[in-house]
């Protein structure tokens, strides 16, 4: 079996672009050798020599990834809507099973292959499938990175529990400050989390309003997700799951 992580967002706009980003390069710089796939983006940015995938583009620059972009993202759309949305409009099919074929091999180049979701869990991406079948199908431990703020845990249970429900291995949930304040909500969603889940909350991420996904901001991005998260007994969980 492969090893890896799918990493989804309890909800667009949560903070999983940056920790899939930063957990692939803080184990590039430990010598691991990690791959990175978003199979699809939408609200990619149209050039003259076609369209950007920018969350691909940075996780392909956070893990320093030889990989082409377009094995990295598949399936580039430029319209920013739910994929189904989006893919109906530029009249383009997202197959699943093409997704896992070219998961499949990316993958087998690497020691660990981090591979970030679209949107929420029950994002659509086909008729009648959603994010959650994709990561099913990928056969992959899922992280769930959550928003810290109130409401944060409402939306991390009912994503465990789906994730649950299709037998996905629910490894581990960061929570993300994605502004202030740090009161009590912030201070008392890890415990509530574990306790109602039974998923260990692997960190909390404060948050720095200068910091953006960018490569240029490569190295505080890994020293925000060295200090936030506990990095090692992810990765040793993520090599259990993968015979690795």
């Amino acid at each position: 079996m492969t090893a890896g992580l799918f990493v989804t967002g309890t909800d667009t706009g949560v903070g999983k672009t940056l920790v899939t980003g930063g957990l692939a390069a803080l184990w590039r710089e430990t010598g691991v050798d990690v791959g990175v796939m978003k199979p699809v983006e939408s609200g990619c940015t149209r050039t003259a020599g076609g369209l950007i995938p920018g969350d691909a583009a940075f996780l392909a620059a956070m893990a320093r990834s030889r990989d082409e972009i377009e094995k990295i993202c598949p399936l580039a759309l430029e319209h920013p809507l739910a994929p189904l949305t989006a893919a109906a409009l530029e009249d383009r099919e997202i197959d699943l099973d093409e997704i896992t074929r070219r998961f499949t091999e990316l993958s087998s180049r690497h020691e660990v292959t981090l591979v970030e979701g679209a949107g929420g869990i029950l994002a659509p991406l086909a008729t009648g499938r959603c994010v959650v079948d994709l990561a099913a199908s990928l056969g992959l431990p899922l992280l769930i990175v959550a928003n810290a703020h109130l409401g944060g845990i409402n939306h991390t249970l009912l994503t465990a529990e789906r994730a649950r429900r299709e037998g996905i291995d629910v490894i581990g949930v960061v929570l993300n400050c994605t502004g202030e304040p740090w009161g009590k909500a912030e201070r008392s969603a890890p415990a509530l989390i574990e306790d109602f889940s039974g998923v260990p909350v692997l960190g909390t991420i404060r948050h720095d309003p200068g910091l953006q996904t960018l490569p240029d901001h490569r190295d505080r991005i890994i020293d925000l997700i060295g200090t936030s998260i506990d990095t090692g007994t992810l990765l040793s969980a993520i090599r259990r799951s993968g015979g690795g």
